[in-house]
């Protein structure tokens, strides 16, 4: 299984500026990958204000300058937790996995700050980058964490677990790319 990494920074915004916590590889800080990241190009355009005059055909449409304004939208990405070298499935051992995903869960909710961050930015509002799909979003919120599937076995050196996060991406064009130096080193958009 090619194991493609997925960046979140927690955003804050105060009406002006974005303050931005540490950008998480998900991966390395909790063992999980993103099975699918169905973010869209271009979601569903804006209800467009109308007037239809009786005495005319079709209605008068008001088309602002600059493009169709997009609605947000809400997408179910699908996660994999693909177990820590330290993991021990010979004993049945998924203190691990739980605490893994309990943790992944309170990051993307806001509840605590990026691990090893001290300080700065937690909050539940997201800035998410995936290297597969090279399509990020930022202003992402959670709006539910269902785990679906829950399999370990004891015969496989890597623990899986299959869930399923549901975002509403409220900002739906603004793309989110990665800053690198042979690596992702931060998540900006202009």
């Amino acid at each position: 299984m090619e194991k493609v990494k997925t960046y979140i920074t927690q955003l804050s915004f105060d009406g002006l500026d974005y303050s931005r916590g540490n950008m998480v590889d998900l991966l390395t800080s909790f063992g999980i990958i993103c099975q699918e990241t169905p973010f869209k190009i271009l979601p569903e355009a804006k209800e467009l204000p109308k007037r239809d005059w009786s005495g005319y055909h079709g209605t008068d449409v008001y088309v602002p300058a600059g493009g169709l304004p997009v609605k947000d939208y809400t997408v179910d990405v699908e996660f994999l937790y693909v177990g820590k070298d330290d993991y021990n499935a010979a004993q049945g051992d998924t203190r691990l996995i739980r605490a893994d995903i309990t943790a992944f869960a309170k990051f993307l909710y806001g509840h605590t700050a990026a691990p090893g961050q001290t300080g700065g930015v937690q909050s539940g509002r997201l800035a998410i980058y995936n290297e597969h799909t090279k399509i990020g979003r930022k202003d992402v919120t959670v709006k539910r964490f269902d785990p679906k599937l829950f399999l370990c076995d004891p015969w496989d050196d890597e623990c899986l677990a299959r869930f399923t996060v549901t975002f509403d991406v409220n900002d739906p064009v603004t793309d989110v790319t990665p800053q690198t130096q042979n690596n992702v080193t931060n998540l900006y958009w202009t």
